[in-house]
């Protein structure tokens, strides 16, 4: 994107007076690291604005949707002006270009294949060469991407404790990064961990992620596809069960109502037990140790501190280094 302004001379012809440069290409950043920053003369000037600061040329990535360059004028003279742009052939045809002038209200549609020559005057008004008179504004709705949509998401246990979480998806573009959720009750999620996209090249993607120690009966997930402008997608659930770990106990009452949770142990070894209360979000909510010494079939837990009501997951331990898992909710 070429734009040159230009001043009319006495004989009527027009002259150079400033001008600037967008430079577009994939490889360049948007972070001004490469721009050209501009020097301003003491006659007329036309500078890219752009985070506050002027530039003689900008490099950076493609236009995204909607875009706007917007320049940064200072002006010596009244008198005839021309805006002289020029696009080269980096742009869709179909993207709708126009150049806006703010003191007349003026808009004119730029060309990607001819050159526009838009005349104005700087007159005794002082707005008529305001700074920011002028912009040119990108649109293309037929640019705008289809959502990525995810074709499979599936969970499994690649040993005793990590799970392997595997997706696809079609049509990935703009994504910025996938974020995966997991959920002990398959309502509460917390952020298991994320990854960021491969190519945005609109194709067939595959992603693979391992949920480390996770020991878990059963653990729910779910994905979201989050894009550059922060469009944000989900997959469905999937759930996946852990067949090594034992569910080998029995608590009531179910829901608990007092803080006294009775657990049935007659099935498991006589041995010392460290116990935790865990919560939706992977949190524990209360701790403790348990004597299995004595050949007991029940045991009583009177739990030390408050618990919020809700779905939570009593989990013990043995000495031998098994884990036994049970679902309890609270009022």
């Amino acid at each position: 994107l070429r734009t040159s302004l230009l001043f009319q001379a006495a004989d009527g012809s027009y002259r150079l007076s400033d001008g600037n440069i967008v430079m577009i290409d994939n490889a360049f950043t948007n972070d001004q690291t490469d721009d050209a920053i501009k020097y301003f003369n003491a006659g007329d000037n036309l500078a890219i604005l752009k985070n506050g600061n002027s530039f003689a040329i900008e490099k950076r990535k493609p236009f995204a949707l909607t875009d706007t360059v917007f320049y940064n004028m200072l002006l010596s003279r009244v008198g005839n002006y021309s805006i002289k742009i020029k696009i080269s052939d980096w742009i869709a045809a179909s993207t709708n270009i126009t150049l806006i002038d703010k003191y007349t209200n003026t808009t004119m549609p730029v060309s990607t294949t001819d050159e526009l020559m838009y005349n104005f005057q700087v007159n005794a008004d002082a707005v008529s060469k305001a700074t920011d008179r002028f912009m040119v504004v990108f649109n293309n709705s037929q640019l705008a991407p289809l959502p990525v949509k995810f074709v499979s998401v599936t969970a499994a246990y690649k040993n005793k404790s990590d799970v392997e979480l595997n997706w696809t998806v079609s049509n990935e573009q703009n994504v910025s990064k996938y974020i995966i959720y997991k959920s002990v009750d398959g309502a509460n999620f917390i952020k298991a961990g994320e990854q960021v996209n491969l190519s945005n090249n609109g194709q067939l993607n595959s992603y693979l992620l391992v949920d480390i120690n996770n020991a878990n009966p059963i653990t729910y997930y779910k994905l979201s596809s989050v894009d550059f402008d922060g469009t944000i997608k989900y997959s469905k659930i999937v759930s996946v069960k852990n067949t090594s770990v034992k569910n080998e106990l029995s608590i009531y009452p179910n829901p608990v109502s007092n803080g006294i949770m009775n657990i049935d142990i007659s099935s498991l070894r006589n041995q010392f037990y460290n116990y935790t209360l865990i919560n939706a979000v992977g949190q524990v909510a209360e701790k403790g140790t348990l004597n299995l010494r004595n050949h007991i079939i029940t045991v009583n837990v009177s739990l030390q501190s408050f618990v919020s009501p809700g779905i939570y997951t009593f989990r013990i331990v043995g000495e031998d280094g098994y884990s036994h898992y049970s679902q309890v909710t609270f009022k």
